[in-house]
């Protein structure tokens, strides 16, 4: 009996032994699972402000882009009308150049017209007398009332370069 009254008193010291063990590696996990609750808290805190700060920047931003937005419509705008404006007076510019061409052709001519064809020169003769006729048929289309006087000396060219080639 001696040996069996033994035991479970062995058993017990072994048992809290054992428990208290236990309740030493839980307190332990307890304070290092709160000790990571505090740095995620902490962590938290942080993100939180960081997220404060973030909208806080974002939003400040909206309003400087909308301001800017407000202050350059007007500007594009202009800009465009002003593009239009440009484009419009290169093309006007471009089509002067060719009215004033038209004008000059008449004084260009004058001297190969009065000069007439010969076997040399009739190619340039002829492509001379195709000049004539296209800034007729432009004058004649056109309607440019400017454009009388120098349509009919350039008519009169013609018909006398056209005679030049009769005789050729």
């Amino acid at each position: 009996m001696g040996r069996s009254s033994a035991t479970p008193s062995l058993r017990r010291v072994w048992d809290v032994d054992c428990v208290t063990e236990e309740k030493k590696q839980i307190e332990v996990r307890l304070r290092k699972n709160d000790e990571n609750l505090e740095k995620l808290k902490q962590n938290l805190a942080t993100s939180n402000q960081v997220t404060k700060n973030m909208l806080g920047m974002l939003g400040s931003f909206g309003t400087r882009l909308e301001a800017l937005e407000s202050s350059i419509g007007p500007i594009h705008s202009e800009t465009l009308k002003l593009t239009r404006t440009h484009e419009n007076i290169e093309l006007a510019s471009e089509e002067l150049v060719k009215v004033i061409s038209y004008f000059d052709v008449a004084s260009e001519v004058e001297e190969t017209i009065t000069a007439g064809p010969n076997v040399q020169t009739l190619a340039e003769f002829i492509g001379t007398l195709e000049r004539v006729q296209n800034a007729v048929t432009y004058f004649t289309k056109s309607d440019l009332a400017s454009a009388d006087s120098v349509t009919e000396r350039l008519r009169s060219q013609f018909e006398t370069g056209c005679r030049g080639m009769e005789g050729t």
